[in-house]
């Protein structure tokens, strides 16, 4: 099953969620940190969506909206968890429903070639990045 979590419920999840995101963190193309990202959903600025097996959390994602000048895009912008085959599908879905009730015009991430043809999507460029 997967859910988003309200913010207001966020303090009571995210010890649950934290550890599933952790490594996705520690990555070298990761740009956020859990800090950060706690700070976030508190406030509404990023979303926390989680798939819950037999009561236990065993996948997390964290989207937001990023405006760009061709429309609003939902991002997810970390991800991780074990089982994807039993998730991945379900969780995408909800992720897009998600972005559509937002007036988003699409769903952007960054993540490995997998992750695409795991969820159906199309791979359309390469980050790109030096670190200083």
């Amino acid at each position: 099953m997967i859910w988003l979590v309200p913010t207001d419920r966020i303090v009571e999840v995210w010890p649950d969620a934290e550890p599933i995101l952790r490594p996705v963190t520690e990555l070298p193309a990761c740009r956020c940190t859990l800090k950060g990202t706690f700070a976030k959903l508190r406030t509404g600025q990023r979303q926390l969506f989680v798939s819950v097996e037999q009561g236990t959390i065993v996948a997390a994602a964290v989207t937001c909206i990023t405006s760009y000048d061709v429309g609003d895009w939902l991002t997810v912008v970390l991800c991780g968890g074990k089982g994807l085959e039993e998730w991945g599908r379900e969780g995408i879905e909800a992720i897009e429903d998600w972005a559509e009730q937002c007036g988003c015009i699409g769903v952007e991430m960054i993540g490995r070639d997998g992750w695409a043809k795991a969820l159906g999507y199309e791979r359309t460029a390469a980050v790109i990045q030096k670190v200083a």
